[in-house]
């Protein structure tokens, strides 16, 4: 079975999943923060939810450039999945990069509600927390 998450962090940095999984908990305490080493885990994670008929995350940080199976990988798996359908699911983007061939790219996929440059700032993240719980 999987955890219900109301959050869902997905990087392969594990001192970036430490830190912000602590701001988002820190933030609001209520919020169930699950955190996810790549992008393959990731969708495992939300088809196992999708099964067991377990609630899925209100939101997704997810890094751009992971080992393994990436963002866009990602991205390109979960709409197959048609994993949201179920519920609305916001996505952000969380990059080191500014490239603007980054940003062009994420403009193809209507999934991303949008991007964060890390490292990730205190007040950003909890102005998302607030937009996305309705605090």
């Amino acid at each position: 079975m999987s955890q219900v998450a109301d959050i869902v962090l997905i990087d392969d940095d594990d001192v970036y999943l430490f830190v912000v999984g602590h701001m988002c908990n820190t933030y609001w305490r209520d919020l169930n923060v699950v955190t996810i080493t790549d992008g393959e885990l990731g969708i495992n994670y939300l088809k196992k939810s999708k099964e067991d008929n377990i609630q899925l995350p209100k939101l997704i940080l997810l890094d751009i450039n992971m080992p393994y199976l990436d963002g866009w990988g990602f991205l390109n798996a979960f709409r197959s999945q048609e994993i949201d359908k179920q519920e609305e699911i916001t996505i952000f983007m969380v990059t080191s990069s500014n490239r603007s061939c980054d940003k062009k790219r994420m403009e193809s996929y209507p999934e991303i509600n949008g991007f964060i440059l890390k490292p990730v700032r205190k007040k950003e993240l909890h102005q998302l927390l607030d937009s996305v719980f309705k605090k």
